[in-house]
């Protein structure tokens, strides 16, 4: 919920005296009815266990458990969602203070009257000082708890230290069974439950596992998908945007559970067309191997823009969630478009599903290529890296569509009636996805001589080499001249009331762009009041070379760089301080089709930072190479 101010309340829960020789207290499980939110239960660690029917915040009473040790840890409550009156805790021992004791195991309780009365439905039995096998639960802290989310499922899930089991508590004699869905003999950490009827299992260091539990049709031996968003398993099509919470506000963005709302593929919405199976590396991401694991891809890799005319990798994730032997021959396809302001997603070409896996038919897609990968059952994996060079005609954005295939899941065509969507394909097609990326012209001005243009680089704060300003106007041979590094005049730079000033630009892209440069005074007025002001009309450095296209000055090879023409400003009142600020970004067909790179807001910017380096640095780190300081006196 960005931009929201979210404040917590303290509940008042009843207050019960402790000897002082006691653990401390603790809250361990919270729960609330799912069909009504008013209905609240908390557990301690101390085996106390609270209700309330009239919110979180309105008045709690304590509910006795019958049989519930007084040190006994209850781990979790939960409340069917069908019927709030049925509820059930899970808990676990203390450990004994005598060591040589062995913990006595946790337990399950049930209420059908909303917690009036429990009854306890372990069903272990003891023989001597152990438990008989297969009776009841295991003797073992019982971890997790679930009901089942049918209407008339009637079962209670509960998890241990090895396994799961289920009572069905609506029988003449119930009994607890062991579920047999192929799980590892290991602890389960969560159950979970969905409205579609599936359990869903986590377990300590085995992974998630879920189990339908309508008996399904053959579940597919193979079936794929690349996500959208970060949530989505491949089942619910088509994608939608957001889950809607409390008063119809999204409180998850691409968070698919429960909601109707449908995502809006639209190559305006940025939020939706962020596939997150699709990243660029951008060259600042170095893998260890040509191949990174999806632990890796997730938390590791950051996406970032694309610099035109240099070769960046490009990584998709796929996903099996088929339950049959190894797909030995899935195929991922990567294809880009260029962006077209004046229209929607751009349209696939006829015949582009007969060419699939080659270029297809003239249009505005290009073919990136398409990598092989083998998957097993409930396996996802990062393809090897695909390899894509951005020129001009893709800038200054792109879209980048990945598909996905097998002989046992085949992608033959688009999506009625009109398979040649790419909207429609996104938002309906598990085996596709799309992300709208940003291409960078990565021109830059240096904040010191060593500056290679590195995001951020902090230099000599405020002592940048390409912002010169003079009192009188310099011809462009004279300004070359000034502009070498080591002529620059540093501690004498004063300004007067007219002042004159030029701005070296460098390119380290492999393409010829152009520069918009503005110009801002920043007077230190006060420790803690700093503005901005601009100083005249933005311009433009025109034909910046390519990188190592020609000669280049001592010490900044093998970039190009461009001097700004000069730009005029006058100072109406003394000062006693003034920090000049030079802003860039890289532009393509400058006149009247001028299309920018690198964008970002140049106006306002301001900082409470409370000191000129304090400021200087803020800025810097939100701008990086596309700002240059310098400081002068009066």
């Amino acid at each position: 919920m960005a931009n929201e101010l979210i404040l917590f309340t303290k509940l008042e829960l009843p207050k019960l005296a402790f000897p002082s020789d006691e653990r401390p207290k603790e809250v361990s499980s919270v729960a609330y009815a799912p069909d009504d939110p008013n209905r609240c239960w908390v557990g301690t660690s101390q085996g106390q266990l609270f209700k309330s029917t009239t919110g979180a915040q309105g008045t709690w009473s304590s509910v006795r458990v019958e049989g519930l040790p007084a040190d006994a840890r209850v781990t979790r409550i939960v409340v069917d969602a069908h019927d709030h009156d049925t509820v059930a805790i899970a808990t676990a021992s203390a450990p004994p203070k005598d060591a040589t004791l062995r913990p006595e195991p946790g337990q399950v309780f049930l209420s059908r009257t909303g917690g009036t009365t429990f009854s306890e439905v372990s069903q272990r039995v003891r023989d001597g000082k152990d438990w008989k096998r297969g009776v009841g639960l295991p003797p073992s802290p019982i971890t997790a708890l679930a009901f089942d989310p049918r209407p008339s499922g009637n079962r209670l899930y509960a998890g241990a230290l090895g396994g799961v089991y289920v009572l069905d508590y609506a029988a003449t004699s119930p009994s607890w069974r062991v579920l047999k869905a192929e799980l590892p003999l290991v602890l389960i950490t969560d159950l979970a439950t969905t409205p579609q009827g599936k359990l869903l299992c986590s377990t300590y260091g085995r992974g998630i596992f879920e189990l339908e539990l309508d008996a399904p049709p053959a579940l597919p031996q193979v079936e794929l998908y690349i996500r959208q968003h970060v949530v989505e398993r491949g089942e619910q099509y088509p994608r939608v945007y957001s889950f809607p919470g409390p008063n119809g506000k999204n409180v998850l963005e691409n968070d698919p559970r429960g909601s109707t709302l449908p995502l809006s593929m639209d190559i305006e919405n940025p939020r939706a067309l962020r596939a997150f199976d699709i990243r660029v590396g951008g060259g600042r991401f170095r893998a260890p191997s040509e191949h990174i694991d999806s632990s890796e891809f997730d938390v590791e890799l950051r996406h970032q823009k694309i610099e035109l005319g240099r070769a960046s990798p490009i990584y998709v994730q796929v996903h099996n969630r088929g339950m049959g032997p190894a797909a030995e021959d899935v195929q991922v396809h990567l294809y880009v478009a260029p962006y077209v302001p004046s229209s929607l997603l751009v349209r696939l070409p006829n015949g582009f599903w007969g060419s699939l896996g080659s270029a297809p038919p003239a249009g505005n897609w290009t073919w990136i290529g398409t990598q092989s990968v083998r998957l097993g059952a409930g396996e996802h994996q990062v393809v090897r890296p695909f390899e894509w060079t951005p020129t001009s005609a893709f800038a200054p954005r792109a879209l980048l569509l990945a598909l996905c295939s097998s002989a046992n899941d085949p992608l033959t065509n688009g999506p009625a009636p009109d398979p040649l969507d790419v909207g429609a394909l996104l938002l309906n097609e598990r085996r596709a996805a799309g992300r709208l990326v940003e291409l960078s012209g990565n021109v830059f001005v240096r904040n010191g001589v060593d500056d290679p243009g590195d995001n951020p680089a902090l230099g000599l704060l405020a002592r940048s080499p390409d912002i010169i300003v003079t009192n009188a106007t310099l011809s462009d041979a004279d300004a070359r001249q000034r502009f070498s590094d080591l002529g620059d005049p540093a501690p004498g730079d004063a300004l007067g009331a007219t002042n004159f000033v030029r701005v070296r630009v460098h390119n380290a892209s492999e393409v010829v762009l152009a520069a918009k440069v503005t110009l801002y005074a920043v007077p230190a007025a006060t420790a803690s009041d700093w503005g901005e002001h601009p100083l005249g009309a933005e311009v433009i450095v025109t034909s910046l070379p390519a990188a190592g296209g020609g000669a280049a000055p001592a010490g900044i090879n093998p970039h190009e760089w461009a001097l700004s023409p000069e730009i005029a400003f006058n100072l109406s009142a003394p000062i006693t301080a003034q920090l000049i600020v030079a802003r860039i970004q890289g532009v393509l067909n400058p006149g009247a089709l001028q299309e920018t790179l690198d964008e970002y807001p140049l106006t306002p910017f301001r900082s409470n930072r409370g000191s000129q380096g304090g400021f200087a640095y803020h800025l810097l780190q939100i701008a990086g190479s596309n700002t240059a300081l310098r400081a002068f006196g009066s």
